[in-house]
């Protein structure tokens, strides 16, 4: 058992037993490997956020996600548990989240942080941010003509519409 767990067997047979669908015994082995501290324990966190995640309990997913971001900073997986817990936070309808983890990731060059602009704006327009919104929005437009700049066009549409505002022909064209 010592070099079983030395070795961090229990890690490894974790992954087995989430492979053949149990999901139960999995999560046993990769909370024993963080109750003991392993150094794989930043990845049982990962692997008991994505069961979380399965089982529908995105609650419990992002607690496990966000003690990845708070314990292990320099981690490989905290981009992508800062992206997980966002998007999370967004399908749970919890958009002051979602901005909040967002707001870092968001950008215009590179399909990645163009998807995070496009959630940033989003969520700015679900809480009632429509100035921030606009902005984001027309940030994305301005960049090459990808799906992040339809779904800009879509939510400037939306904005339009909601305040009543005519487009120039020009703009109309554009979007």
């Amino acid at each position: 058992p010592e070099h079983f767990r030395a070795n961090n067997y229990d890690y490894l047979l974790g992954r087995v037993l989430e492979v053949r669908g149990d999901f139960a015994g999995a999560a046993a082995r990769y909370t024993g490997v963080l109750d003991r501290g392993s150094n794989l324990a930043e990845y049982a966190l990962w692997r008991l956020a994505g069961l979380a995640r399965l089982e529908g309990n995105f609650s419990l997913e992002r607690q496990y996600l966000e003690r990845i971001i708070g314990r292990y900073p320099g981690s490989v997986l905290t981009v992508r548990a800062i992206e997980r817990a966002a998007r999370s936070a967004y399908d749970a309808g919890d958009f002051k989240l979602a901005l909040a983890r967002l707001l870092p990731l968001a950008g215009t060059s590179g399909a990645g942080s163009r998807d995070a602009l496009d959630r940033v704006a989003t969520c700015r327009m679900q809480l009632g941010d429509s100035a921030g919104a606009r902005r984001d929005f027309q940030r994305l437009l301005d960049g090459p003509p990808d799906d992040a700049a339809v779904v800009a066009a879509r939510g400037l549409d939306e904005l339009d519409a909601a305040e009543d505002v005519v487009l120039t022909e020009f703009d109309h064209v554009r979007r």
